[in-house]
């Protein structure tokens, strides 16, 4: 690799890969492609395959519904079902992240710690890699998601907790030989839709703190999903503009235990996707899903 490689030039040298701007090894591609490949089948077989086993894991502590997280743990058979075209959706994406992380390889970047087991406290999780001694976690995002990423993510714009788990993942590495760059954790985002990649980057100013901040997080996340008591819900219904409809917020139309928070939910379904009314003055023009 060149010693002029950073991070910072991740992302044009993957462009220049692809466009051919920039040679590449032979022996490189070859071998790469065929790690892709094994990587791709175990994935997919994984997915169709295994059964998963609901746990408190680095990527869910960060949820900002507890409610959510214990539900998904001690309830999980009371969830909505996800369907064919979500399950394709989150497979897609998954093969979105492999492919940029070979293209990293190719393009001259040491990827490392690939799903590497990482623990802080009593949660584990697997990270995505390290590039260039760097903690990385690759996104795949739609064209609106991926817009929150460029501007830098912050927490009230986080719906699904990335930006803790992020940081779960950057503090289990402060031992790690793998991690140059201490502190500091990179989300590679990736529209799935034009292609484009971003590296959003995010800088503890006292990693001592955070990580004490983030071992309570996780202890008193715990202690909610071991209680045999359910939450009752943390995130409530919002303004439907001025029509005196409530609907439920983002984070809880995303999730699928909605209907057992609030079992009379309705669903409309709006030319920009469907809308979870909890309370009905004004009956949208709009067609009803019953």
């Amino acid at each position: 690799m060149d010693k002029d490689y950073t991070i910072d030039t991740l992302i044009e040298d993957i462009y220049a890969t692809l466009t051919r701007d920039k040679p590449v090894d032979r022996d490189v591609v070859l071998k790469e492609c065929e790690a892709f490949g094994e990587r791709m089948s175990k994935m997919l077989a994984n997915r169709l395959l295994e059964t998963r086993v609901p746990t408190v894991s680095m990527s869910q502590v960060g949820q900002p519904c507890v409610t959510k997280l214990w539900s998904s743990v001690n309830e999980p058979e009371k969830g909505e079902p996800l369907t064919g075209d979500t399950l394709f959706k989150f497979l897609y994406g998954d093969m979105v992240e492999e492919l940029t992380l070979s293209l990293s390889v190719i393009a001259g970047h040491p990827v490392e710690g690939t799903q590497d087991r990482m623990t802080l406290g009593t949660v584990s999780g697997s990270r995505d890699a390290v590039i260039d001694g760097c903690t990385v976690d690759v996104k795949s995002a739609s064209p609106y998601a991926f817009l929150k990423f460029k501007a830098g993510l912050t927490h009230d714009k986080d719906a699904f907790g990335y930006l803790t788990q992020l940081g779960l993942y950057t503090c289990a590495a402060k031992d790690d030989p793998l991690v140059t760059e201490k502190g500091v954790g990179y989300f590679l985002a990736v529209d799935k839709v034009s292609g484009k990649m971003h590296l959003d980057k995010h800088r503890m100013e006292d990693p001592e703190e955070t990580e004490f901040s983030l071992l309570e997080m996780c202890a008193d996340r715990q202690a909610v999903v071991a209680s045999s008591e359910r939450p009752s819900p943390s995130i409530h219904p919002v303004p439907d503009g001025k029509s005196g409809n409530m609907k439920l917020d983002t984070v809880c139309s995303y999730c699928a235990f909605k209907k057992e928070c609030y079992p009379e939910v309705r669903t409309f379904l709006y030319s920009n996707g469907p809308r979870f009314l909890t309370r009905v003055v004004r009956t949208p023009d709009v067609f009803e899903v019953t």
